[in-house]
């Protein structure tokens, strides 16, 4: 979820605080140490100082998490 969130953070130039999360799902275990590469497809939408964030990491073809989240630009 952090690198989604940093992500967000340099596409809209501008530091954000987690205001809520829903739907988390962790649906596989990643290593780092193992494997370098995870695939982040993500969704923003931009009302406001409010960021609306849907995001999916998929790794070895798999997702490995999904989530919704709710981000208040600073």
């Amino acid at each position: 979820m952090q690198l989604f969130k940093e992500e967000a953070e340099r596409l809209s130039n501008s530091k954000l605080q987690l205001k809520t999360a829903s739907n988390i799902k962790f649906m596989a275990v990643v290593n780092p140490n193992e494997d370098e590469n995870l695939l982040l497809e993500s969704s923003v939408e931009t009302k406001d100082s409010t960021i609306s964030l849907k995001g999916v990491a998929k790794h070895r073809g798999a997702i490995a998490l999904k989530f919704s989240a709710v981000y208040s630009v600073l």
